[in-house]
């Protein structure tokens, strides 16, 4: 997450993506910056398969390693049967990363491809899995101590996990309660940018202005 005073030199991801010629990851900004702007990408467009093969390769480097057999799944899932060549590729790519059942199950489903509906393994980081991760069994409940967990906290595990929709409105019901919340209005204003969501934005905009509130910095054009 930025820092209320992040300075203006701050690297966008979504800057850079937009003028690389190359599939490799670029080496400027932060890993999970980048991380957060392909995800937004795939979120926005699956087929999007230059910030696919970004993202493996984004996650095979330190440190997002744990990330690449979601990235892998991702790209399974928005490929289907279709694009054997690429999935193989960006499997081998990816390999040493990965767990060897995880690296198995893929290279099972590499003829058929995967589907929303498949059963998948737990998969960190993916976007397109809407599969419930764990066990759907009941639980018994325990008395435990409630931690207090912030909105932004909880939008940045959001994110982590490819649930850009979650985030953004976990932190647009935040920062309606507390405009003056810096932090929340800067993440809030990096998921419309990267999401190229114009009309969220000012949705979101003329909601503040009817409650009287100050625009937050950056968001005037």
């Amino acid at each position: 997450m930025l820092e209320p005073n992040t300075p203006e030199c701050v690297i966008d991801p979504g800057f850079v993506y937009a003028g690389l010629d190359r599939m490799e990851p670029s080496d400027q900004g932060e890993p999970m910056d980048a991380w957060r702007h392909l995800t937004a990408m795939i979120a926005r467009d699956p087929l999007d398969l230059a910030s696919h093969v970004r993202r493996v390769l984004l996650a095979c480097r330190p440190p997002l390693t744990e990330r690449a057999f979601g990235a892998l799944v991702d790209l399974f899932l928005a490929l289907g049967s279709q694009g054997r060549g690429l999935r193989q590729s960006m499997l081998e790519q990816a390999e040493s990363w990965l767990d060897p059942d995880d690296a198995n199950f893929l290279r099972a489903y590499m003829d058929l491809g995967l589907r929303t509906d498949s059963s998948l393994p737990a998969a960190l980081g993916s976007a397109l899995d809407r599969a419930v991760s764990g066990s759907a069994q009941m639980v018994a409940r325990h008395r435990v101590e409630a931690v207090e967990v912030s909105p932004l906290e909880r939008a940045t595990s959001l994110l982590d996990n490819g649930d850009l929709e979650g985030a953004r409105t976990l932190l647009e019901e935040a920062l309606l309660s507390d405009p003056t919340d810096t932090q929340i209005a800067t993440e809030l204003l990096l998921i419309y940018r990267h999401s190229r969501d114009d009309a969220a934005q000012a949705a979101m905009t003329a909601k503040l202005q009817a409650r009287g509130a100050a625009l937050p910095v950056g968001w005037v054009h």
